[in-house]
């Protein structure tokens, strides 16, 4: 209903459940990260608007020895319920939907209306002020990675945007 209200051009789906370590118990992971981005999918192709779809890079995980950056032609093996259940929403994105993108994302931090979720940089500096012993490791191992403040994401994000917006005339 919303969207033909709306009728947009372009629709991008943020929304995640993504509370890594519960996902396997919590039936919300797969409803929000995956049936969610399958009917939102859906919707888009049904009226012809393009879907950016904003996924994981927990989607990947399974070649523990690796020590290059993925691309995006890299097969994917998520190590977790978290990474399964955002890899299905990619895949249902990728069938249902003609004109979509998919764009993995890692290391976000902002600012966030809920105490300890949403901010790994406030929630480690939380831990370590309660005295608890903090390990903290990619999957597979360590790994470098480099967080992104959530702004200047969002920068990124739109200009991207722009990007599929120029493309869309003839789909993405």
């Amino acid at each position: 209903q919303a969207l033909d209200q709306a009728q947009p051009d372009m629709v991008v789906n943020a929304a995640a459940f993504n509370f890594v370590d519960q996902a396997g118990e919590d039936p919300r992971a797969f409803a929000v990260n995956a049936t969610g981005p399958r009917h939102l999918a859906l919707a888009c192709e049904e009226r012809g608007c393009a879907l950016v779809h904003v996924s994981t890079d927990y989607v990947f995980g399974s070649d523990a020895d690796r020590h290059v950056p993925y691309a995006e032609t890299d097969p994917p093996g998520p190590l977790s319920a978290y990474g399964a259940s955002k890899l299905e929403g990619e895949g249902f994105v990728r069938s249902l939907c003609r004109r979509h993108c998919v764009v993995r994302t890692c290391g976000l931090y902002g600012k966030t209306s809920e105490r300890g979720k949403g901010n790994f940089v406030q929630t480690m500096l939380l831990l370590a002020g309660e005295g608890r012993k903090l390990r903290v490791v990619g999957r597979g191992g360590d790994r470098l990675q480099r967080g992104c403040k959530l702004p200047a994401r969002g920068q990124a994000h739109r200009r991207l945007v722009a990007q599929i917006i120029a493309a869309c005339a003839g789909g993405v």
